[in-house]
Formats: structure tokens, sequence, C-alpha cells
């Protein structure tokens, strides 16, 4: 495990983000190095679904071998009161560490929707993200309940945070046929976003100091959503391309419109590219199908094409 081979572990899986896939790898990296009393730093990334934001936590805590638990910030509530508390996070990762508390308390918690905290004036939502923002800060948590019976101090803990926070985007309308919002600019600095944050009314200035740093995902653009459907290592498309190469011998080849037909799907869907992988294995149904039946046959080549996405029963197997 090192600051170069997480980097280089991530930016296999999240594409267009290379800067701040640098601080992640180097931010998580020394708080995976750091000594009891040394400073560990919190993270927030902002950005519209689908941008990557997930996938990186995911990515980065398989790398470092660390126990980790993601919620939504959004579900949680103060202990006592039905629903997930902070506590049922901790003792999650208490679990996951193996009862290991030393363990639990170096793992990695990551919270999504953090900006839907303040989007309520219930006194509740007030109170969580108080519990939530002590937590950052660093704090002693007395888990108890009918399994477990420990204190968990977070202050070597690590905590990633993330959320769209729809209200910091500068928008605009395009010009022409079926204009569509889109955002104008980039969310910018870490500075500048902390701004937008406080000037937007989800936190106070006083209360964003909890988290470290602060990291724009800014909207991927088409070149980099085709790089992550060819490339990534995680993609259903390239992993299918090995697997019918190594089971049937087939050369899996997507033809230029095939690749922006499904594109055009993805930029439809208000989940961007959450939904690419369900969408490569609905396009590839029937044919996988179809290698099967047929695997005496000897194929050599599945050819996709555009109309492969509108209907998967088209496609070239020869």
């Amino acid at each position: 495990i090192s600051y170069q081979g997480l980097r280089n572990y991530l930016k296999e899986i999240v594409f267009g983000h290379d800067e701040e896939i640098d601080t992640i790898a180097q931010k998580l990296y020394m708080n995976y190095t750091a000594h009891e009393g040394e400073p560990v730093e919190s993270i927030l990334l902002v950005g519209p679904t689908g941008t990557g934001k997930t996938e990186t936590v995911r990515a980065a805590s398989e790398y470092l071998g660390i126990p980790y638990v993601e919620t939504n910030a959004s579900n949680i509530v103060p202990q006592g009161i039905k629903g997930t508390s902070i506590e049922d996070v901790i003792a999650e990762l208490y679990e996951m560490a193996g009862k290991d508390l030393q363990k639990a308390q170096r793992g990695l918690v990551f919270l999504d929707e953090f900006d839907k905290l303040n989007d309520s004036d219930l006194d509740i939502k007030s109170s969580v993200k108080n519990i939530l923002l002590t937590f950052t800060s660093g704090g002693t948590f007395p888990i108890d309940t009918d399994r477990y019976h420990f204190t968990f101090n977070s202050t070597m803990t690590n905590k990633m945070y993330a959320g769209v926070f729809d209200r910091i985007h500068d928008r605009k309308k395009t010009v022409g046929f079926n204009s569509t919002l889109i955002d104008s600019n980039t969310l910018g600095t870490d500075e500048e976003i902390r701004r937008k944050i406080v000037s937007k009314q989800y936190f106070t200035l006083e209360e964003l100091t909890r988290i470290s740093t602060i990291l724009g995902f800014d909207e991927l653009t088409r070149d980099i959503k085709r790089q992550i459907l060819l490339y990534g290592k995680k993609s259903e498309f390239h992993q299918k391309r090995k697997r019918y190469l190594r089971q049937f011998g087939i050369d899996l080849t997507a033809e230029e419109d095939f690749i922006e037909a499904l594109l055009d799907r993805i930029e439809q869907s208000e989940t961007g590219m959450r939904s690419i992988n369900n969408l490569v294995k609905k396009t590839l149904n029937e044919a996988e199908k179809g290698l099967l039946e047929n695997e005496e046959k000897h194929y050599k080549r599945l050819v996709l094409t555009r109309d492969t996405v509108e209907d998967p029963k088209k496609f070239d197997l020869s």
C-alpha cells in the first residue's frame, strides 16, 4: 500500500477528476499512515449525481483494505428515535472490522446526501447535523446495545462525505432544440465551494471548518463518459469483453454508433453514469444468451450496433 498505488488504483476506476483523485489519495494515505495523536483529515465531495463520488470512496476503501460503511446522512436520526443513528453506523463499522475496536476506529465512514442535513427546519435535522459535526471533529460515542458495549473514539476515523448541493450550481439554458439545463461553469476551488455552500445556507462557515478538504466533482464530458464505458476497470462492457474472450474466444466489438446511442441514453438518465452498467447488461443480455445456446458453433465476433441499444435482439454474431 502506497500513495502512488492508491492514486493509480483510483484512476483505473474513476475518470475525469485527476487533480481531485491526487488530493484524495494524498489525504487518505496520510490518514492511513498517521500515528495516534497525529491529524486525520476529513473530505467532502461536491458535485452532480453520477460523476464518480461514491465510486471513488468505495475504490479507496477497497485498496486500503480498511473497514468501510456507507449510508445516507439524510436518513440518520438522533439515538433513541426510530431509524439509523450514528451509533448504528459505528456498530456496523465495528462488525466490518471483525469486532476489533482499534481497527474500526481507523476505518472509513462515508455519508452521502450530506447536503440534505440542512434542507429541513425540523429540530431533528439540526440535532443530527451537530452530532455528525462532532463525529467529524473527533468525538467519543458510547455504544450500548443488546449486542455491543464499547466506547468509540472517532478522532482517527476516516470521514468522507458527499452531496450534490444543487443550489450552488450556476445553470443556464442551452440554445436550440430540446434545450436542457446545464452547468455553466465548474464548481471551483475548495475556498470557492465553501463560499457557495455558505451563501446558499447549507452550512455556516464555522460548521464547514470541521471539514478539512472540499473537492468539486464537475459534470463529466461526453468523451470522459466514453473512456469510462470502454476502459474503466469496473465498466460492465470492459469486463464482459474480457470474459467473452476467455470463455467463448469471442471478440466483443462495439461500433461507433452503438457507443453514441449508449451515451445518448446515459445523458437522458437522471442518474448519469450510475446507470451505465445496468444499461450495458440489458443490451448484452440476448447476445449472451445466444452465445450460451450455441457454444458448439465457435463464433469469433460479436458486434453491437445502434440497433442493439434499441432492441437487444439485434446484434451480429459470426
